[in-house]
């Protein structure tokens, strides 16, 4: 046991020292989820939205599902929205038809549902098919494909992936 003259005299060595390895993990981890998810919600305005490509190479982002915060992940490849059961049911949607969804993992049961509203910063898509399946993906994660990606126009550049809302054209 440590005396009462060792801690007088390093006590306060040891809870400086103890400050900076706390700051310093603090500083770490916001730089590791920084560079995981690096496109937030009060970082995304206007109707053209320059994302930067994660860690992991994938481009992913905050938005709103019928006002309720998510981390989506945008996938050109994936033919629609998808979720898992449980996210489904924290944001209220509506369970519609049942249907076979076909994964990277095989076939599995799910159903069909529809976002009212999903925000991408101030973009607003309405009316946006979905699937649901249980254990999807990451279970607080939404898959963004084609069926609210083809409302907008993407375009690539080094990391950058833009999204826009496509211009009337007369």
């Amino acid at each position: 046991m440590l005396s009462v003259a060792w801690w007088r005299q390093w006590g306060p060595v040891v809870a400086l020292w103890c400050l900076v390895i706390a700051g310093f993990y603090t500083g770490i981890d916001w730089l590791l989820q920084r560079q995981a998810m690096p496109n937030r919600v009060e970082n995304l305005s206007g109707e053209v939205l320059q994302l930067q490509r994660a860690r992991d190479g994938h481009y992913r982002l905050e938005g709103l599902i019928n006002g309720q915060r998510v981390r989506l992940m945008l996938d050109t490849g994936a033919s629609g929205v998808a979720l898992d059961s449980r996210l489904a049911a924290q944001l209220g949607l509506p369970q519609g038809p049942a249907m076979a969804l076909s994964t990277a993992n095989g076939t599995v049961q799910g159903y069909a549902t529809r976002i009212a509203e999903l925000r991408l910063g101030d973009i607003v898509l309405r009316d946006i098919r979905a699937s649901v399946a249980p254990n999807f993906g990451d279970p607080e994660e939404v898959l963004l494909g084609m069926s609210a990606l083809k409302h907008l126009d993407l375009s690539m550049r080094g990391d950058t992936l833009t999204l826009s809302v496509p211009r009337d054209t007369p």
